[in-house]
């Protein structure tokens, strides 16, 4: 949560306070703790250097003028989506929509995505279906697909948030728990 609110990580907080961190368990912090936070309170609005996230293995991007982000965010995702095609290969691939423009700065009618650090990635659907990338069925998801993307994702402990329609939510957890996968 700390290191959400000054748009950062959970990894770069706790190096920067030497405390330990596992991204399989929460951090407790007692109430009134001081900790450092290596990134002032307001995302940066630009990029000094951005990199392209094109369409690949386990991709497919959008919009060719906003899919440009930090390059640890783009090897992040590559790599995540790489994992999705080699485990699912006959799938479709994952749908992003904006990232940030080449430079930074106000994107469209978003608030976020100034930066080149927050990302807007379509619902796994079974069916290569486009034009509901952002609001699918409850029935088309790839519930197993979704579980292994945001599983491989939160355990890189590099992403401070992941948002989601909570009945995709509800239902994402039910894949894993009926999988005996531990939460």
């Amino acid at each position: 949560t700390v290191a959400y609110r000054y748009c950062t990580t959970p990894i770069t907080v706790a190096m920067a306070n030497e405390v330990g961190f596992d991204p399989a368990h929460d951090t407790v912090l007692a109430a009134g703790t001081k900790v450092k936070v290596p990134i002032a309170f307001k995302a940066p609005s630009g990029l000094k250097e951005a990199e392209q996230l094109l369409s690949g293995p386990g991709v497919h991007s959008e919009r060719v003028d906003s899919n440009w982000g930090r390059p640890p965010v783009v090897h992040l995702l590559r790599d995540a989506f790489r994992d999705l095609h080699r485990h699912w290969p006959g799938r479709h691939p994952a749908v992003v929509g904006s990232l940030s423009r080449p430079n930074g700065g106000k994107l469209g009618r978003h608030k976020s995505h100034r930066s080149g650090q927050d990302v807007d990635i379509g619902y796994l659907t079974r069916a290569a279906n486009t034009d509901e990338w952002g609001r699918p069925r409850l029935d088309t998801i790839d519930y197993e697909r979704m579980w292994s993307f945001l599983d491989s994702l939160e355990r890189t402990g590099q992403v401070a948030a992941i948002y989601m329609a909570p009945g995709i939510q509800r239902r994402t957890v039910q894949y894993a728990l009926t999988h005996g996968v531990p939460l």
